[in-house]
């Protein structure tokens, strides 16, 4: 299990391909590490508010990323690029672990109005299919 100041979060356990999104220095063991600092752990130094290129695009059959969507200024941007790095019928796990997250994005967030227009909803995650969809 992958830890974040000494508590221990769940992983799917998938075999096969891994892609740690906002690693840190704390990477999920055997993943290939992305963060937008230059670390120990991370393999690629990237900016994850932007897609990553076309190479990492259906490769993945795990998308994971703890701790990380609650900074970004696009988290439904954020998920469907994930979508765009699993494989098809693959698997993507986001952990957010600020309990008001969704309160900030609601009342005050560069997706207030998407929010807003669209209605809040939970979120079922499934597997990835050719094309992602948040139920």
């Amino acid at each position: 299990m992958k830890e974040t100041q000494d508590v221990p979060l769940p992983v799917f356990q998938v075999k096969g391909e891994r892609l740690d999104l906002g690693c840190g220095y704390n990477k999920l063991e055997g993943s290939f590490g992305v963060d937008f600092v230059k670390t120990e752990c991370a393999d690629l130094q990237w900016g994850l508010e932007k897609r990553l290129p076309q190479r990492f695009w259906g490769k993945y059959n795990l998308v994971f990323s703890a701790g990380v969507m609650d900074h970004l200024g696009n988290p439904l941007n954020f998920l469907q690029n994930c979508c765009t790095y699993a494989k098809p019928r693959g698997f993507v796990q986001v952990i957010v672990d600020n309990a008001d997250y969704w309160r900030y994005h609601k009342k005050a967030g560069p997706l207030a109005t998407t929010i807003q227009a669209s209605g809040t909803r939970r979120t079922k995650w499934q597997r990835c299919s050719t094309k992602c969809s948040f139920n």
